[in-house]
């Protein structure tokens, strides 16, 4: 019976370490441990292709990507190379961070306001709405950095 209990807890502890979370959305960089100052920036990750914001850089060109065993890889256009960006840690359903060597960065989910796929998908005619929703959630999160 002990064996019992004891291949449970190790087969318990191995499905919760697999988690997973629904990586299509809005999200921010909320730490990178390879820079002294970051810069807010959104990202958002569709099915297979993640575009970023930023003031310094505006809207980037689509970047492709691939999840797989635990791992995020940038695909080429042709789709013929990959390569390995680090492997994803699921904090919780709102945020997970990728590894590589040394380097740590998190991703937060973005819950509020106008975000960038519907700036994306909408364009102009939003422009100024996202504008204003960026600034409030950057302003948030430099707040929570100098605290």
């Amino acid at each position: 019976m002990k064996y019992l209990v004891l291949i449970f807890s190790i087969v318990s502890i191995s499905c919760m370490s697999q988690e997973t979370i629904d990586f299509k959305g809005n999200w921010y960089v909320g730490y990178n441990s390879s820079v002294d100052s970051l810069d807010y920036t959104e990202i958002y990750f569709d099915d297979n292709i993640f575009t970023k914001y930023n003031e310094d850089g505006g809207v980037t060109p689509s970047y492709k990507y691939e999840f797989s065993k635990g791992f995020i890889y940038l695909v080429s256009i042709d789709g013929k190379e990959k390569v390995n960006s680090g492997e994803i840690i699921i904090l919780d359903n709102n945020t997970f961070s990728i590894k590589q060597d040394s380097e740590r960065v998190v991703f937060k989910r973005i819950t509020y306001g106008l975000m960038l796929d519907e700036y994306l998908l909408t364009g102009e005619s939003v422009r100024n709405e996202y504008w204003k929703a960026f600034n409030k959630r950057k302003y948030e999160f430099e707040k929570l950095r100098t605290n």
